[in-house]
């Protein structure tokens, strides 16, 4: 189990974790230019792509302790151990919706 400093480490918006979902961010914004724009949520999914296309680095920072809160990134956390690539895209997956309705509104 990890640590209560553990913890507070992963939390700070620097290293490797962070480093990784915020290339995740970016990835997923791409996508999100790409998509239909009749997909379900697709203007406030575009504000949240516009956001961190412009500004990467603040926009993951707003989000990042959001998306520690996923079960799967939280059972690597607690098992300390470090999460594929496939989960930390899935977890940005998970929660785009959400993040992108936050920051519009």
């Amino acid at each position: 189990m990890a640590t209560l400093l553990n913890l507070h480490q992963i939390s700070q918006e620097s290293g490797e974790l962070f480093a990784r979902f915020e290339a995740g961010m970016l990835y997923k914004s791409w996508q999100v230019v790409e998509e239909d724009p009749a997909t379900t949520n697709h203007a406030n999914r575009m504000v949240l792509a516009k956001n961190t296309l412009i500004s990467t680095s603040p926009t993951a920072k707003q989000y990042y302790k959001y998306f520690l809160s996923n079960t799967v990134i939280q059972t690597h956390i607690q098992d300390e151990t470090v999460p594929a690539d496939g989960e930390i895209m899935s977890a940005i997956t998970d929660y785009y919706d959400t993040m992108a309705n936050v920051e519009v509104g």
